[in-house]
């Protein structure tokens, strides 16, 4: 069997076992889909476009970027792939309501400073500092206590990220604080990608793919 009916036969298969009400043209265009979709993988074996306009690790454009995404009411259309995501590499349950019920970048605290990203859940508080390069240098435990000031009728649960391309010694907090590589995240979001492709919005999928390919 050459590589291309293999191919061929390899996303029938795994369209059948995931949505068995798909048949034959309904099935070719998903397969078109995939294609597409390989193709772009293909194609970004060098520099990427944010390489090309030097924003690939600057930590505010990533930072929006990663806002837009966990935001599932985004056109992106991959609503879920990447809370999902961040759920598995952190090893966290699904917070009580999986939806995101908002998503804040450079929320503003009481005493001034401003958090990278805060992700609120109905039960849940992320917060994410997103160091690229640089190492942890905020007062998380100040951070922390003042969201829970903030939320402190609603009870929920306040963790801390600290998101950076390698690994490093995390500060001193006594909250709940875990360390995410950005290759552990990508990795994450690569393996669970295909059960989301298909209801994708084709013409921001090869952003997010060069994106992810940039970190």
């Amino acid at each position: 069997m050459n590589a291309e009916l293999k191919r061929d036969k390899y996303w029938e298969k795994w369209i059948s076992v995931r949505s068995p009400e798909l048949h034959g043209d309904r099935i070719a265009s998903y397969k078109e889909v995939f294609y597409r979709y390989e193709r772009v993988i293909s194609a970004i074996d060098g520099r990427t476009f944010y390489d090309i306009l030097g924003y690939s690790h600057y930590e505010n454009m990533a930072t929006n970027v990663l806002a837009y995404l966990f935001d599932d009411n985004e056109d992106h259309g991959l609503a879920g792939l990447f809370v999902k995501s961040w759920l598995e590499v952190n090893q966290l349950k699904n917070p009580h309501n999986y939806g995101v019920n908002r998503i804040e970048r450079e929320y503003v605290l009481p005493d001034g400073k401003r958090i990278d990203l805060l992700v609120e859940f109905n039960d849940q508080i992320w917060i994410i500092e997103n160091k690229i390069y640089a190492a942890a240098y905020n007062d998380l435990d100040s951070y922390c206590s003042q969201i829970e000031g903030i939320y402190s009728k609603n009870e929920r649960k306040v963790s801390v990220f600290l998101l950076s391309m390698f690994d490093q010694r995390l500060p001193d907090c006594s909250y709940d604080l875990k360390l995410v590589t950005y290759k552990s995240f990508v990795d994450c979001i690569e393996n669970n990608l295909g059960n989301y492709i298909l209801h994708a919005n084709q013409s921001r999928l090869p952003a997010i793919l060069e994106f992810l390919k940039s970190l």
